[in-house]
């Protein structure tokens, strides 16, 4: 399945909270969530758009960052960033990349659900 472009916006300091619906064509057109039990999320914030460029942030399964929602029948990955992992953020853009995938590593199935631009804006307000 093709990947999606989407560019995200998070505000340095503040909690960064997205959910993605990976959705499918039914056969009369319309469309319909992609059943993602027994499958695991990864996104990779970069400097660059290359897999050798350093990450900024790794969202994942592991650290709670990425996860699936409830049982998987909705389709929906959830992203977190916690507003003081935000605030160690340099302000600039950057890139990523999100997939689902199921076994190990690149073993398994793994799809590129959306790629684009993950921009960050300053905080002007600290406490």
């Amino acid at each position: 399945m093709a990947y999606a472009e989407h560019d995200f916006e998070c505000d340095q300091g503040s909690t960064f909270q997205q959910s993605v619906t990976y959705q499918s064509t039914q056969s009369d057109g319309s469309l319909a969530a992609v059943n993602l039990a027994g499958y695991k999320a990864r996104m990779d914030i970069r400097y660059a758009l290359t897999k050798e460029a350093d990450s900024v942030v790794e969202l994942n399964h592991t650290n709670g960052r990425a996860t699936i929602d409830g049982t998987g029948s909705t389709g929906k990955v959830n992203l977190l960033i916690s507003a003081a992992d935000t605030a160690a953020l340099t302000p600039g853009t950057y890139f990523y990349d999100l997939e689902v995938f199921t076994g190990l590593g690149n073993a398994g199935f793994v799809d590129r659900l959306i790629q684009g631009k993950f921009t960050v804006s300053a905080e002007v307000t600290n406490v």
